[in-house]
């Protein structure tokens, strides 16, 4: 857990405190994912299979956001796809509080494609 730890504890704020909490709002609602490093970035797994990771949008004032590795499965209008293939992503504002209804409600639609 130390490196997870130095991920977040290396972020400015208020994307540190943004992101923190939000880490906490998915480890709540879906216990059984695991959360370690990979590709240097908080990453969020669930049998072994990648599910969703945290970082930054650089052409959005490095706007915090959640991605969701299945969310080319995923039909929430919330989220963008940009020139990624599989993956998509929710934009947050780290000044605004967290919607926590459109974050469940993602964290709900994705996981139904993982057996538990």
């Amino acid at each position: 857990m130390k490196q997870v730890d130095d991920f977040f504890n290396d972020l400015t704020e208020p994307n540190k405190s943004f992101l923190l909490a939000l880490k906490h709002i998915v480890q709540q609602h879906i216990p059984q994912l695991q959360l370690s490093i990979k590709y240097g970035l908080p990453f969020f797994t669930i049998n072994g299979r990648l599910f969703c990771y945290f970082w930054t949008h650089k052409k959005f004032n490095h706007q915090p956001y959640i991605s969701f590795m299945d969310g080319h499965r995923m039909q929430h209008p919330a989220l963008l796809q940009e020139k990624r293939v599989r993956a998509k992503i929710f934009l947050m504002d780290p000044l605004a509080d967290i919607p926590l209804t459109t974050v469940k409600q993602l964290l709900n639609e994705a996981i139904a494609f993982y057996k538990l």
